[in-house]
This record gives structure tokens, sequence and C-alpha cells, in this order.
């Protein structure tokens, strides 16, 4: 495979950052698989779409989520309401050693219709955290296809945390209720899903302080899950 690197700068006191999808959709070598690109540490202010069958190795690539790592690389989605940090817009794609926040958005990564997914080794933290937010929030969204099975998504060995379904203490009743939302560490399917996910792997997680939202409305209720 071969291997090319997205590096984060800072020159003079002035930070300078190379994102990370236009380098993606910039390069037409990339998209072989197995090809890699590395990460290095710094943060990424960008909502990154993965539209190549690539690996993105972060700067703790294979080190667990909740040991001795070494200065993150950190996507942090700056996009509002219903956006990803990450959107998985191809087959094929690992998404490995990585610090992953999007305060003011719904989802951490996200894929719909995806096979060959992996998302491995990452801290996964403060996903919907601003005060005033709407919707359901899912760190990581799985989606079926809308016209066939998926095969083989993996997610293991990540650390969740502060999780926060849509809260907006101005509403009430009906409009809480259409507004505000229920959260989770990890999603998969939901349920309009007309098709199948097989080779689904799960395990080794940790997840800690998913809420959802609290505020009174007229019936019906909201979750906070796993």
């Amino acid at each position: 495979y071969t291997t090319f690197e997205v590096r984060s700068y800072n020159h003079s006191g002035d930070t300078e950052s190379r994102r990370i999808t236009p380098f993606i959709r910039e390069n037409e070598s990339i998209g072989q698989t197995g090809d890699v690109v590395l990460v290095s540490s710094g943060t990424f202010s960008e909502n990154v779409t993965v539209n190549n069958s690539v690996t993105l190795r972060g700067n703790n690539y294979n080190v667990s989520c909740s040991g001795a790592r070494v200065a993150e690389s950190i996507i942090s989605g700056p996009s509002g309401a219903g956006s990803s940090a990450v959107t998985v817009a191809a087959d094929g794609v690992n998404v490995n050693g990585f610090k992953i926040t999007n305060v003011a958005g719904n989802y951490a990564v996200a894929a719909a219709g995806r096979n060959n997914l992996a998302i491995i080794n990452n801290i996964i933290t403060n996903v919907g955290t601003l005060p005033v937010l709407s919707g359901n929030t899912h760190a990581v969204a799985i989606t079926m296809s809308s016209s066939a099975n998926i095969a083989n998504t993996n997610v293991s060995d990540n650390c969740f945390s502060n999780i926060k379904g849509g809260e907006d203490p101005g509403l009430t009743g009906n409009a809480a209720k259409a507004n505000n939302g229920s959260a989770s560490a990890i999603a998969v399917g939901f349920s309009g899903a007309n098709f199948d996910i097989n080779g689904l792997t799960i395990e080794r997680n940790t997840i800690d302080n998913v809420t959802a939202c609290t505020q009174p409305f007229t019936d019906g209720g909201k979750g906070a899950y796993g």
C-alpha cells in the first residue's frame, strides 16, 4: 500500500493546518484498497468526509483508548445540528487512533450503507454537549443501505464519554417532544431499516456519561443507551 501524510503545523506561533478531507479528495492516487493516510497530532477543525477506501491513522494508531497515549490527532467538527465530525462515504474505511469531538453536532462518526468499516482505538467525547441542541445524538451511527445488506462493521476498543441528546430548556409540550432527543454511544440499524448487517463486531468499548433530554414534554419518552 501507499502511505500519505497530513500534518498540522505551527510556524512562529501561528497555527497552519492542512485539512484532511481536501487532502484525500485532491490526491487522486489515494483510494486504493489498503492505502494509509497518517494524520499528525494537532486539532483539525473540520467535518471530515472519507470518500475513498483508506485507513486514517491518528497519532495513537493501535494504542488503547485508556492507555498511555501521546499527543492526539483531534478531529473537531465545527458545524451545527445534524452534522457529523467524520462521515464515511466509501467502503473499506478504517478510522484508528483519533480523538473525535462534535460539541455542536449530533454525530462523531456516521456511515450509511457502507461495507468493511472499522472504528477502533479512538477517544470519542463531547458530542452534542452544547447547552441548546435539537434532535437525537449518536456518537457512532451506522445506518443500513436502502438497497442491499451490508457486511463487516467493527466498532471496538473505543472510549466514549459525554454524549448528550438534544435539550432546549426553552421548549415545552409538542415542540419539546419534536426537538429534544435521545442519546447513544453506538447506534446500528435504526427502526426504519429494510436490510440487514452481517459480520457486526462491537466489543471492548467503554461508555461513560450518556444522557438524554430530561425536559418535560407531552407524552412518550427519550432514552440514553450504550
